[in-house]
């Protein structure tokens, strides 16, 4: 009876045992997929990231902006370092940002993204909510145009060549962000390009924009205009 104790104990710690490894090398084999997936996607993303440079765009990555204070940093960062706020999931875009974070420790420093929080707060300090320093007020998406967001696209898509006419290669970058400065008249005072192209695509969105027959809503406060930045995207 003993012996045959044991021989079951023997069993099933050799069961467990064999379920263990099982377990064990499921997982390794998991890690070893997940780990070529991740390289698969960061030799995407670093090949994009290196397309963004070449166009002009540096881009800073923040996983810890306060959604109120989004406008402030996004207006800061291009005003004064010229470089492309985005408060993206840091961990899924680590290989985009590592490439961006080199270019941007080798001019400005590595506590870059340290400063930056006391330095928006310093720059902005008694400002009104949503209004830039210089009085414009800051808004997305274009949703103020009067003759509506389909016949502004739709004007601009007739006015601008197709984005395969770009003299850079745009086998990822299919993109562009306009900031719109519209008077207190509500036209256009004047277009910037944020997020870029390339040099010849990037004269063309700007001519067209300005050329554009509508008008913006103005900002109405205290019963005073107030000129507006229209942050404005294009995909194709």
């Amino acid at each position: 009876m003993k012996n045959y104790v044991i021989y079951l104990l023997i069993i099933i710690i050799t069961t467990l045992g064999c379920s263990s490894n099982k377990t064990t090398l499921k997982e390794q084999k998991w890690k070893e997929t997940e780990a070529k997936l991740k390289e698969v996607r960061c030799s995407r993303d670093r090949l994009i990231a290196n397309d963004e440079l070449k166009r002009g765009n540096v881009i800073a990555y923040f996983d810890d902006i306060e959604a109120n204070l989004f406008t402030e940093y996004q207006y800061y960062l291009f005003k004064k370092y010229n470089i492309i706020c985005r408060a993206d999931d840091v961990h899924y875009f680590e290989c985009q940002k590592s490439i961006m974070d080199s270019v941007i420790f080798m001019k400005y420093g590595r506590d870059f993204y340290s400063r930056i929080k006391s330095e928006i707060t310093s720059f902005f300090n008694n400002r009104n909510d949503n209004y830039t320093p210089e009085g414009y007020y800051f808004t997305r998406g274009s949703s103020n145009y009067l003759g509506g967001l389909d016949s502004l696209y739709s004007y601009v898509d007739k006015m601008l060549p197709n984005v395969n006419e770009c003299n850079i290669d745009t086998v990822f970058i299919r993109d562009a962000e306009v900031l719109l400065y519209v008077d207190t008249t509500g036209y256009i005072k004047d277009a910037v390009m944020k997020k870029r192209i390339c040099k010849d695509m990037d004269e063309k969105i700007v001519k067209a924009f300005k050329s554009l027959p509508g008008r913006f809503d103005i900002r109405i406060i205290g019963n005073k205009k107030h000129p507006v930045i229209e942050e404005v995207y294009l995909k194709w």
